[in-house]
């Protein structure tokens, strides 16, 4: 399952190479990143969205700090 998220994660990063614009290939990729728990990317795409003034979905923010330990 791992491979399914790690091969997700480099499409929607292929796609913000295209476009940075698609606000939810962030949010997609950070979703993946989460399920590999790789927690500091997923932050990273988490800190991204809110710097360019979308809102994350609390609850997956709420999973993610949980989880992550903050």
């Amino acid at each position: 399952m791992s491979a399914f998220f790690d091969k997700a994660a480099g499409d929607y990063t292929m796609a913000l190479v295209i476009n940075p614009e698609l606000l939810n290939a962030y949010f997609s990729r950070a979703q993946a990143y989460f399920m590999m728990k790789d927690y500091d990317k997923s932050r990273e795409d988490v800190n991204e969205l809110e710097r360019r003034g979308y809102r994350v979905d609390p609850d997956f923010l709420e999973k993610l700090n949980t989880a992550s330990g903050r």
